[in-house]
């Protein structure tokens, strides 16, 4: 409008362009999301970035995933194992959950185009697994729809879940929540693994 000043002030505009450049993980869990994951006690949920980096997750989920290492990652165990610990499901499976890791790195490299880790941990998975690699070179970029997972649990064996993933309102995260159908081998495992 003719005659209106602006209402934001430059050390507002820097911010704001200072918020877009900051890095997925330099946000913190909110409280709210925290205080949710808390109250699920019978199905393992947790948070994840776009680097697939766990930012808290429930007591059910530390017990179905294991030890994520210093950098809780969940793609660096996936592929650093020879032996595949989760995949999408269906009967091509582990091909499915590398297409969705590649598709969905892919994104985070273009939206976070300053944060060195996500060049480093494409660099690290291409030399694990050839079928990253190609299908990172294949250019995908939609991830897949993924109805359920399948877990090996040393304890339990092999768990199918189904999964579903929520975005977090303002941030690039997500909530991961599994969930068994009622009476299953899968439900049954759970409940071992919540004793």
């Amino acid at each position: 409008m003719p005659g209106r000043r602006s209402t934001t002030s430059p050390s507002r505009s820097r911010q704001v362009a200072v918020d877009a450049l900051r890095l997925p993980s330099d946000r913190e869990v909110s409280p709210g999301v925290l205080r949710m994951l808390e109250r699920l006690t019978e199905v393992p949920a947790y948070v994840q970035n776009v680097r697939y980096d766990v930012l808290a997750r429930n007591t059910l989920a530390a017990k179905l995933i294991g030890d994520l290492g210093s950098e809780r990652n969940l793609l660096r165990p996936a592929f650093g194992s020879r032996t595949a610990q989760v995949s999408c499901g269906g009967p091509d499976g582990e091909a499915q959950f590398v297409r969705q890791a590649v598709a969905e790195l892919r994104g985070a490299a273009v939206r976070y185009p300053n944060d060195p880790r996500i060049p480093e941990l494409i660099a690290w998975l291409s030399t694990r697994d050839i079928n990253f690699q190609n299908d990172w070179a294949a250019r995908e970029v939609a991830p897949t729809a993924t109805i359920w997972k399948r877990f090996v649990h040393p304890d339990v064996g092999m768990i199918e879940l189904d999964a579903q993933t929520l975005s977090v309102p303002g941030t690039d995260q997500r909530i991961v929540i599994y969930t068994a159908e009622p009476e299953s081998s899968a439900a049954k495992a759970l409940h071992e693994l919540t004793a």
